[in-house]
């Protein structure tokens, strides 16, 4: 039914839309998979290199696209070496611009808007969500020059049109690794060495019962260390994205060959919106680890690793 839409275009796709409103669930799921397809990967896979990741799917924005991104981002990491407190200097940067944690006037809408209109709303004083908040951390690590990709949070919904939370993994050039970053609690985990851990490998030590020491920012943050771990015992089904393109919501690129209809198409209820993305061509692949993530240890723990301080502006 996707292709013929494609083929026929926008009347083929209004069709769609509507048929999908009355769909049950388990046809919606169905749609969701031909969309969204979910890869199940070995963790040694998903630890490759950015360049082995492409025959997969995945891509990312050229650093170009995103200038107005570096301008924030450049003198907030100036000298700054560790690629975890460059992260960690660009997430604060994010919350100097509505201190406090008072979320309101908190942005309107959720990440479909668009990462430049939503960085907009950052940038004068806005609250941002999670969802918020990781999609121009991305875009800025992005414009550095790094490689990233974005990770889903559910219960269990297999087609996840609503996450339950975002966080992003970057490649560090420094460890020659994927980390897992969480911009909601502004740190990340790590080994006795410092290593940074990737996801895998944080939810594998929490599955062991080992205690995780999270290096974060106790002055940015909406999450403590506690609070992360509760949610990662109750959000099990963690999807990574492939198509790392921030800029592909933006206004100007939304929906593809349909972008001229922007206007009306935006105001479609979700996951309708979803489907056109898809339909026009703003789909990807998502992988999932096979065999899914271990459930943490009742024994497990996090301790709070304090980030050293530093001035913004």
């Amino acid at each position: 039914m996707i292709r013929f839409a494609r083929r026929l275009g926008f009347p083929a796709l209004s069709l769609v839309c509507v048929m999908t409103l009355g769909w049950p669930h388990a046809v919606r799921t169905a749609l969701y998979r031909s969309l969204y397809p979910l890869v199940a990967i070995d963790p040694s896979a998903l630890a490759a290199p950015p360049d082995r990741l492409t025959s997969y799917g995945y891509v990312v924005d050229p650093p170009d696209e995103l200038a107005a991104f570096r301008a924030a981002a450049s003198p907030a990491v100036s000298g700054v070496t560790d690629d975890g407190a460059r992260l960690r200097h660009l997430t604060d940067l994010i919350y100097s611009y509505h201190p406090g944690r008072d979320p309101f006037p908190v942005i309107p809408g959720g990440r479909e808007r668009g990462v430049r209109a939503i960085f907009d709303d950052i940038v004068s004083g806005q609250f941002a969500l999670c969802g918020h908040k990781t999609l121009v951390l991305a875009a800025m690590w992005r414009s550095l020059g790094g490689d990233v990709r974005q990770i889903r949070f559910t219960a269990g919904d297999e087609i996840a049109w609503y996450a339950a939370h975002y966080g992003i993994e970057v490649y560090s050039s420094q460890w020659r690794k994927w980390f897992y970053y969480d911009a909601t609690l502004n740190g990340y985990a790590a080994a006795n060495s410092g290593e940074p851990l990737s996801l895998v490998e944080l939810n594998e030590r929490l599955a062991r019962g080992d205690d995780v020491a999270m290096v974060a920012s106790e002055k940015y943050t909406d999450w403590s260390a506690e609070q992360f771990l509760a949610f990662l015992r109750l959000n099990r089904l963690q999807v990574y994205s492939l198509n790392n393109r921030m800029r592909g919501q933006d206004p100007d690129r939304r929906f593809g060959i349909l972008n001229f209809g922007y206007a009306w198409l935006s105001q479609l209820p979700r996951p309708l919106d979803r489907v056109v993305d898809a339909v026009t061509g703003d789909g990807g692949r998502r992988f999932v680890v096979r065999g899914g993530s271990p459930p943490p240890a009742s024994a497990a723990r996090m301790h709070l690793v304090s980030a050293s301080p530093r001035p913004i502006g």
